[in-house]
């Protein structure tokens, strides 16, 4: 029995939302007492903010309750961004939504809310997950539509959530660094990898990633 579902398809990009979001929120350390939502801004604004809430019996759901984020400088492709993650108390076998902020203003803009179910945990009668690994390489114009394929179809799993075995990204120097992994705008020969429009931005905002 498959507790933990995604609630819906994600786009494919990141088209509605905000030109100062940089990197599009992604899930991590997902369980059945935690939730941490990732996402990168540019620097015009210095405090962050999540606001997250559960599903209600009829499966709607508004983010109303709210958790401060805390940041990190990073610098890529030259141009200097802030890191932001946020975690909530999360129960199992629940679904959630959550919108992304810099100060006031709603990241995400037009984007609808992203949803996430926690897994059913220890008892449940089966889990799915996916496990992939070697990627995150671009040619050098950015590009790679066999990488954006997978993502699609990640998104579109019903996984619970996945793990990543390893080397991530594939870089030009092959020493992963932040420009590889790189944001939403930044492309070129080896830039923008994992954090590109096309690629890990389609299904981390409700696939959960644990990275190996």
């Amino acid at each position: 029995m498959l507790v933990g579902v995604l609630v819906a398809f994600p786009p494919d990009d990141a088209g509605g939302a905000t030109s100062t979001l940089r990197r599009y929120p992604y899930l991590t350390d997902v369980s059945g007492t935690n939730a941490t939502v990732n996402w990168a801004t540019s620097t015009s604004a210095t405090t962050g903010s999540l606001r997250w809430g559960a599903a209600a019996a009829d499966g709607s759901c508004s983010p109303t309750s709210t958790a401060t984020a805390t940041r990190a400088s990073i610098t890529v492709n030259g141009v200097a961004e802030y890191q932001w993650k946020a975690s909530f108390a999360a129960q199992r076998s629940t679904t959630y939504c959550y919108r992304v902020l810099l100060g006031a203003t709603d990241l995400l803009g037009t984007d609808a809310t992203p949803t996430f179910a926690t897994a059913a945990g220890a008892g449940s009668s089966s889990s799915t997950f996916a496990v992939f690994g070697d990627w995150g390489k671009v040619d050098t114009s950015g590009a790679n539509q066999d990488q954006a394929n997978v993502m699609r179809q990640l998104a579109r799993s019903g996984a619970q959530f996945a793990i990543s075995t390893g080397d991530v990204p594939y870089g030009a120097t092959g020493v992963a660094s932040e420009s590889q992994y790189g944001d939403l705008f930044t492309a070129g020969n080896g830039l923008s990898a994992v954090f590109g429009p096309l690629f890990w931005t389609v299904p981390g905002r409700s696939l959960p990633l644990f990275p190996t």
